[in-house]
């Protein structure tokens, strides 16, 4: 992701294509479907929601990038960081990826984004909203604009958001609650063991990875997305040696402290965090 305009790269997007999205077939099934199912009379929309660290993200992004391989254009935007330039909002990403002159005022720019969705020309269209319940009041009003104005060429919006309702702002919880009954809600669950196991045996497919690593990662992740992306970033950053060791189960991976980067790459989970390390 671009730290500055919090965009998503074409690099992100291929990287999330060249890796399985294991233990969710159903889901992305759904989405998939949604896909084929659109048609010019109305916005398609999904709501993917979960606990933070569930694997959100990344199932949306896949789902990008099948479709910009099936020929879809894909919009990709996520709730803004704040640089020194101010907030990147919604719009902002949009007309950005869109190619929109962004030198216009905030209401000019806004028009002109909602009519370049909505063009009669083009190919279909896929919006994706990460982190929808950190919208600002005025991100999530442009949002509500797109999805009541009727599209003339084919166009599918996923949002994703936190599933626990008091992470959520106020003005997500109307937004979310405001979402028509047609809309394709997925609910994801943390990984089961069988769904670790095989992640991890995609991540390092040249080694014969140890039932007492494999446990010990799932123990300490309890199926949790992100916690396990810690764990192979970690490992990744050990010498040969004790990397073997790891993985054979000859050395203990909980004293390695994997989890220690969620800390500082993720402060909501460092409660949970704590709790782990008191357990």
């Amino acid at each position: 992701m671009n730290t500055h305009t919090n965009t998503y790269p074409l690099d992100d997007i291929a990287a999330h294509a060249r890796v399985r999205v294991i233990g969710r077939p159903q889901e992305l099934r759904r989405l998939r479907n949604l896909l084929t199912r659109i048609s010019r009379d109305t916005v398609a929309v999904a709501h993917v929601t979960g606990p933070v660290g569930v694997g959100k993200t990344h199932l949306v992004l896949a789902l990008a990038a099948q479709a910009r391989s099936e020929n879809m254009r894909v919009v990709l935007t996520s709730a803004p960081l704040t640089s020194g330039d101010g907030t990147f909002g919604i719009v902002d990403q949009i007309a950005e990826q869109l190619h929109i002159d962004a030198t216009a005022t905030s209401e000019s720019l806004g028009r002109n984004v909602r009519v370049a969705l909505h063009a009669q020309s083009g190919m279909p269209l896929l919006v994706v909203i990460d982190a929808v319940d950190r919208l600002s009041t005025s991100d999530l009003e442009f949002v509500e604009s797109i999805l009541r104005q009727p599209p003339v060429r084919r166009m599918v919006v996923v949002v994703t958001s936190r599933s626990d309702t008091n992470e959520r702002s106020p003005g997500a919880r109307e937004f979310l609650r405001g979402l028509t009954t047609d809309t394709e809600t997925l609910t994801l669950r943390h990984l089961y063991e069988a769904d670790v196991v095989g992640i991890l045996e995609s991540w390092f497919p040249d080694e014969a990875l140890s039932p007492e690593f494999t446990t010990a990662a799932f123990e300490l992740t309890e199926g949790n997305a992100y916690y396990l992306s810690c764990i192979r970033n970690h490992i990744l950053q050990l010498t040969p040696s004790t990397r073997w060791e790891i993985l054979q189960g000859r050395a203990s991976l909980a004293e390695q402290e994997p989890l220690a980067a969620a800390e500082s790459l993720l402060p909501l989970m460092a409660g949970d965090l704590d709790r782990r390390r008191q357990q």
